[in-house]
């Protein structure tokens, strides 16, 4: 098995990076330049049984679609979860333990993989939805104090349960994921 600090090189992030919406947005805005610069041959096409480049943008989508009705309900709908497993996860840990399962064989659980009936909506259709989720997503950030950022928790299907605060930077390391793939 390849060490995942060599298929992945780690990047560091501070814990405030959350709070700076361009952190967020910044490989979501690379996708969508590099999606609008493909043939339409070149976005639809899957190649070897993987996901064409349509169908990574509807599954980051139905990633971040959760994590953000989580943030912009109410927080009661946390509660139920309970506290983080481990709560002093750095970003650079989730990182670690995210690439680790993907060297493993990781793969998207049903409810966040693309759709047949997805493939109706057109390429713009598809990116300014991913966009506005994800622009969304970075403005919800303000309305959260550090505190519940950090004893808040959403479950991760691969990394167990997760502070709002490592949910988000597993979003972004999520997205960074496929935009270095694409």
């Amino acid at each position: 098995m390849v060490s995942p600090a060599v298929a992945f090189p780690l990047k560091e992030c501070s814990s405030d990076a959350v709070r700076q919406p361009e952190w967020l947005l910044a490989d979501c805005l690379a996708i969508a330049e590099k999606v609008n610069a493909l043939s339409d041959n070149q976005y639809r096409q899957r190649v070897d049984g993987k996901w064409s480049v349509a169908d990574v943008l509807q599954h980051l989508y139905r990633s971040a679609r959760p994590v953000l009705g989580l943030m912009t309900g109410s927080r009661d709908a946390l509660l139920p979860f309970g506290p983080p497993a481990n709560p002093g996860q750095t970003y650079e840990l989730i990182q670690h333990n995210y690439y680790t399962a993907l060297a493993g064989g990781l793969r998207a659980p049903d409810a966040f993989a693309p759709r047949n009936d997805d493939a109706l909506e057109s390429r713009q259709e598809r990116v300014s939805r991913l966009l506005a989720t994800y622009q969304a997503l970075a403005n919800a950030v303000a309305n959260w104090t550090d505190t519940d950022l950090d004893t808040l928790a959403i479950p991760h299907p691969a990394l167990g349960l997760l502070s709002m605060r490592q949910m988000l930077y597993f979003t972004q390391l999520h997205t960074r994921h496929h935009r270095e793939r694409l």
